[in-house]
C-alpha cells in the first residue's frame, strides 16, 4: 500500500517580502504565460566566460551564496496570477559542477556546447524559483568554463554586468579571507514601492498624458528596404 506524504503548504524557504510586481515585469510573466515554454525560454540570459589559473571553487560557491543574499530579485520567484513577488529569506543555488578534463578536446567541445545548448533552452519555473542558475565546467585543472543563466524577469544586461563584478569582488574576499568593499546593495523591495509611489502620486499620470499627446495621431509609415518580409505570426525563435 502507497503510503501519502502529507501536503505542507509552509514548506520551502521563508518569505520575507510579498511585493506588486512591477509593470515591466507582468508583462514579460503575461508573456511566458500565454507564450507557453517556448517564450519562457526566449527571456532565458546566458553567459559564460572561460577561468584559467589555479580555482577555489568552494570560494566560488561561497561568493554565490553571498550574491543572492545581497540581492532581493535573484531569491524570489511570482505568484501563480503574476500579481506578486515572492521575496525569500535565503535561497541557496548550488553551482553545476560538470568535469570534462578526461576527454579529447574535440569531446570536450562537443560536451560543452551540448551542455551549454540545453542550459540556455531550460526553462524556469516562475512560480517556484530560483530564477538564476550556475555552472562550472571543468575542462583541465587550471581551465574552467563558468556559465550563469537567469531569466529577464529579475535580470538584466545591466544586471549581468553587476553580478560578474560582484562575484569577482566577493570570491577574491573569500580566497583572501579579507572584507569585501561593495557598497551596500539597494533592496529590490524600495524600487518597488518608488514605482508604486510614482503611480498614486499624480507623476505616472502626468508622464503618460505627455507620452500620450506627443504620439497621438496616425503612426507613420516607413519605405525601408527590408531583408525579409513581414512576419504574420509571432515566434520566439532565436539563435
Amino acid at each position: 500500500m502507497e503510503v501519502l506524504t502529507p501536503f505542507n503548504p509552509f514548506e520551502g524557504p521563508e518569505i520575507k517580502h510579498i511585493l506588486q510586481t512591477t509593470d515591466a515585469q507582468e508583462e514579460i510573466w503575461y508573456s511566458c504565460y500565454f507564450g507557453g515554454e517556448a517564450a519562457n525560454i526566449a527571456y532565458n540570459l546566458s553567459l559564460t566566460i572561460k577561468l584559467q589559473g589555479q580555482l577555489n571553487v568552494n570560494a566560488l560557491q561561497l561568493a554565490v551564496d553571498e550574491l543572492i543574499a545581497r540581492h532581493e530579485s535573484l531569491r524570489s520567484s511570482f505568484s501563480p496570477d503574476g500579481k506578486y513577488i515572492n521575496v525569500f529569506s535565503s535561497v541557496f543555488t548550488n553551482i553545476d559542477l560538470v568535469d570534462y578534463s578526461q576527454l579529447s578536446v574535440e569531446k570536450a567541445k562537443e560536451a560543452i556546447h551540448n551542455y551549454t545548448e540545453q542550459d540556455t533552452n531550460t526553462s524556469f519555473d516562475l512560480t517556484k524559483g530560483p530564477l538564476i542558475r550556475f555552472a562550472l565546467l571543468k575542462l583541465d585543472e587550471e581551465v574552467y568554463n563558468f556559465t550563469i543563466t537567469a531569466h529577464h524577469i529579475v535580470c538584466d544586461g545591466w544586471s549581468v554586468g553587476i553580478i560578474m563584478q560582484e562575484i569577482g569582488a566577493l570570491y577574491s574576499s573569500k580566497v583572501l579571507h579579507k572584507s569585501h568593499n561593495l557598497p551596500v546593495a539597494t533592496p529590490y523591495t524600495a524600487y518597488v514601492t518608488q514605482q508604486e509611489e510614482l503611480k498614486t502620486n499624480g507623476e505616472f499620470e502626468r508622464a503618460e498624458t505627455y507620452w500620450l499627446n506627443l504620439f497621438k495621431g496616425e503612426i507613420p509609415k516607413t519605405n525601408l528596404p527590408t531583408d525579409f518580409g513581414q512576419v504574420t505570426k509571432r515566434t520566439y525563435n532565436g539563435a
